[in-house]
Parts: C-alpha cells; sequence; structure tokens
C-alpha cells in the first residue's frame, strides 16, 4: 500500500542545523495529530542524524552539497522539483514551508491545487534589501510569495517585532493568518533529570561559560569574550560549541596556549542540557548587524535559563531586553566592548531552574498544532 500524507514540511536547509523545527516535530507527533507526516529536506554530515523514530512522520532528505557553483544550482533546482513531484503524488491537504528558499515547490502546488491549505514560518527576518542582494533563487522565491501571500492560511514570525516588520514589507496581508511562534526548548528541557536547584561553587572556582551558536569576528564578539576570559584565568572559563571555526580564533585559543578557553566542535542539540547543567552562565553573542538580530530573542537564551543558567547578551539585542532580570537565574546586559565595566555589579549566585511553561515549545506551537489538526484558532 502506497504511503499517503496528510501533510507535507519542506525545510530546505538540513533540519539538525534547526532547533525549533526539531522541536516543532516533537511536539506535533507528541499532540496525536491523525495524519502521517512527510518532511522533505536537505543532507548534512556534521550532527547525527535527526529522527523521531515514527511511522507517523517519514523524513526525505535530498543531497544538494556541492562545492562547484553550477551543480550546486542544478542541485537546488532538483530538489525543488523532487518536492514538488512528491507533492503531487501525496496529495497533502496541507503544506507547510519554512523560509523563502523552501517556497517555490510549495506555491506551485498551491496554484494547482486551490484547496490546499499554505503555512508559511520564517526562522529570520530578511530585509528587502537582503532579499535583492542574496541568492537568485531565493528572489525569485520571494518574488512567488509576496504574489501569492493573500492565498495562505498561515504566516508566522518569532516574535512580534519581526512579525510586524514584515508586514510593513508586505501591506495587505490579511492580519488573522499571521502568527507569532517563537523559539522555545521542550518542556522536558525543565525535567527533573535536568534540574539543578544549586550549583555549589567554591569561591576559588572560576565561573564557567559557554557559547553554543555560530562563529564569526564579523557578526559576533567571539573575540572580545575569548579576550576578557583570557585576562581572567582564575575567574572564568569558557567552552565554546560551534560548526564553524574561523583560522583567526586559532591565534586566539591554541597558539597562545588558552588553558581557560576550550573550543569543543559542533555539539547535537539533545546532547545541550547535559553539557549546560554543568556551566553557570551562557552566552549570546551576536553584534546586531541587521535587524534581524537587534530584535531576536534567541532560542538560545531560553535554553540556558531553562537549565538554571546566567545569561549575558549584547546591549545591541533589544529582543532580549523584555527578559533582563536580577533575579536568579540573572539575565544580564553587556557591552561587550567593555565587558569589565558591565560586570563589575555582577555576582553569580545558584539559582533555580526557569519554570515558566509558556516559555516551551509545546505552549508556544499549540496553536499551529490545532490548526494542522484542523482544531481552528
Amino acid at each position: 500500500m502506497r504511503y499517503r500524507a496528510r501533510l507535507v514540511i519542506i525545510h530546505f536547509q538540513p533540519i539538525e542545523y534547526y532547533p525549533p523545527i526539531q522541536n516543532l516535530l516533537s511536539v506535533i507527533l507528541n499532540s496525536n495529530i491523525q495524519k502521517e507526516i512527510l518532511i522533505i529536506s536537505t543532507t548534512q554530515y556534521k550532527f547525527n542524524e535527526f529522527n523521531l523514530n515514527s511511522n507517523a512522520i517519514k523524513i526525505l532528505r535530498i543531497n544538494v552539497q556541492s562545492s562547484n557553483r553550477v551543480i550546486r544550482l542544478f542541485k537546488h533546482l532538483k530538489f525543488y522539483i523532487l518536492s514538488l513531484l512528491k507533492l503531487i503524488c501525496i496529495m497533502p491537504s496541507k503544506v507547510l514551508y519554512f523560509e523563502s528558499i523552501s517556497a517555490f515547490p510549495a506555491i506551485i502546488y498551491k496554484l494547482l491545487f486551490k484547496k490546499t491549505e499554505l503555512l508559511a514560518h520564517y526562522h529570520e527576518y530578511t530585509t528587502p534589501e537582503e532579499y535583492q542582494l542574496g541568492m537568485q533563487l531565493v528572489k525569485w522565491s520571494h518574488f512567488l510569495e509576496k504574489i501569492s501571500y493573500s492565498k495562505y492560511a498561515w504566516i508566522s514570525h518569532t516574535n512580534n517585532k519581526r512579525l510586524e516588520f514584515f508586514k510593513n514589507d508586505n501591506k495587505g496581508i490579511t492580519e488573522c493568518i499571521c502568527r507569532v511562534l517563537p523559539n522555545y526548548p521542550l518542556l522536558n528541557w525543565n525535567s527533573q533529570e535536568n534540574k539543578i536547584l544549586s550549583r555549589f561553587k567554591s569561591e576559588n572556582q572560576p565561573i564557567r561559560l559557554v557559547y553554543i551558536g555560530a562563529l564569526s569576528i564579523e557578526d559576533t564578539y567571539i573575540s572580545e569574550i575569548i579576550h576578557f576570559v583570557i585576562k581572567h584565568p582564575d575567574k572564568y572559563d569558557l567552552e565554546v560549541f560551534s560548526m564553524q571555526f574561523p583560522d583567526n580564533l586559532n591565534n586566539l585559543i591554541y597558539n597562545r596556549k588558552s588553558k581557560n578557553v576550550k573550543y569543543s566542535g559542533p555539539i547535537n542539540y539533545s546532547d545541550i542540557p547535559s553539557v549546560l547543567i554543568e556551566k553557570e552562565v551562557g552566552l549570546i553573542l551576536y553584534k546586531g548587524n541587521t535587524p534581524n538580530y537587534i530584535h531576536n530573542a534567541p532560542n538560545k537564551l531560553f535554553e540556558y535559563l531553562a537549565c538554571g543558567l546566567d545569561v549575558w547578551f549584547p546591549i545591541e539585542m533589544q529582543g532580549c531586553y523584555e527578559y533582563a532580570s536580577s533575579e536568579n537565574p540573572k539575565v544580564v546586559l553587556i557591552d561587550f566592548l567593555n565587558i569589565e565595566k558591565s560586570i563589575q555589579n555582577y555576582v553569580y549566585s545558584p539559582g533555580e531552574q526557569y519554570l515558566n511553561k509558556d516559555f516551551t515549545s509545546e505552549y508556544a506551537a499549540r496553536n499551529m498544532v490545532s490548526f494542522l489538526k484542523d482544531e481552528r484558532k
């Protein structure tokens, strides 16, 4: 008997690179949704393959990798064609795609089958100028989006500010289809297994800092925090997890033989809680070079808090301001160009875990899950 899905989700970028889609799929699976679901994505080789071990959710991964620009273009086109053919074969009633780069097959399918309910979610906000300067395929896909938005059933961004920017860029979109879908960790990050009510730290033990995320001298304060930690070997330790390792960081960490700074490579998303509960302070280091990052409260903020860490975030990131707190766990605004001054009054004290159930993926995704189950709200 041929496998038939009633919902298809298209996520061009590898699922393993995006915790929010992993969390959403877990929530959908645990919601007892009475649909078989197909995910269409691409391959990657840096992380363990994400798998829900469920017959209800299948994942089709298409290889689009190539160092040759022309070959890569043809592989991208192959992704779109195969995705469209899969949609036509399966005939889902709903199609959800993530980001403009995934839009093309979903929109063409909607044009062919007009009763299809089309949903889009954006991990990031992209300005009109960034679309114009970006990849040609994304530019074409976004052109199709703009002339098709009136036919969508759902459009969501990760916070109100990004959604506001999006609506200003796309006048006339029906208000009722615009939603906010934040990036929060799953409820099990707050489980007893991960729970830390206090961290016993002697007076002479360094505060253990951790950074998980992209590494870029141009776009993050990674260089500034490394300089700071190296300057205070008895007060701070830093461990960095990332897929990237820019060459210009090599001198900072290895050539200077920094004993209190450690680069540990990439980390599987499911392994993060077991690492975080051994740390005291989680770092957010984006410089806020674009509106997307200025108005961003990244998923790492809530993941750090869920595991009981204090959080340091840059003054540029206005999206984090509403979460700033002097209560445990603390959320501290930092000028990373003058860290010494920013933390002169900071005192680490063990705090209880962040247990606000509103900041879980299950709570954030409740309206989307209801929509996908046809329980409209």
